[in-house]
């Protein structure tokens, strides 16, 4: 998954990723799901890379999240598996409270 704010490129990167996937895999997929505002509303898309049949586009444990924007971590958090990967854009994030 990719995750971030209308405007700042998450369904950009999605769909970069899922053009290049083409070349590697046989079955890509590509679902964008965006808010109501054009500009820094949520966004996130879903990509999947596979070789075998993807049976959904819907996924509650994703391998691995990007965050591209100010979007609250505690949603993808807890929903990652072990030894999955969050990449985080930390200059965008508000400081955790101590």
């Amino acid at each position: 998954m990719i995750v971030g704010l209308g405007g700042l490129g998450a369904l950009f990167a999605g769909r970069s990723l899922a053009e290049a996937g083409v070349t590697r895999y046989r079955n890509v997929l590509y679902f964008p799901n965006y808010g109501p505002y054009m500009r820094l509303g949520d966004s996130e898309c879903t990509v999947t890379l596979s070789n075998r049949e993807i049976s959904s586009h819907c996924t509650m444990n994703p391998e691995a999240v990007i965050v591209m924007g100010a979007v609250p971590l505690f949603r993808f958090e807890p929903r990652m598996p072990k030894g999955g990967m969050m990449i985080v854009d930390s200059s965008l994030q508000p400081a955790k409270p101590a």
